[in-house]
C-alpha cells in the first residue's frame, strides 16, 4: 500500500488523538517502520513499534500479518494487552 505524506501526517495525528482504527494503525506504522522514520519520532511511537513487532502483527520490514493483527487488537480491546 503506498501511503502519501500528508496522509501519514494525517494518521499521525488521528492517531496521537486517539481516533485512528486500528486498521490504519497498523498501515501508519507499517510505513513508519518500511521507511525508518519510527526511530527518528517521540517516543510513544517507538514503543508502540516495539509492540506490534514483539506480538508479530508487523514484521521487521514493515509487513504486516493481518491475522494476527486481527487476534492482538481482539486482546487489546478486551483489556488484555
Amino acid at each position: 500500500m503506498i501511503v502519501d505524506r500528508l496522509d501519514i501526517l494525517s494518521m499521525m495525528m488521528d492517531w496521537e488523538e486517539g481516533t485512528l482504527m486500528w486498521r490504519r494503525t497498523l498501515v501508519l506504522f507499517s510505513t513508519l517502520i518500511r521507511t525508518g522514520l519510527i526511530w527518528q519520532l517521540q517516543g510513544c511511537y517507538g514503543r508502540m513499534a516495539h509492540n506490534l513487532l514483539e506480538a508479530g502483527v508487523i514484521k521487521g520490514d514493515g509487513e504486516i500479518d493481518w491475522e494476527r493483527a486481527e487476534d492482538y487488537f481482539e486482546e487489546v480491546e478486551e483489556g488484555g494487552g
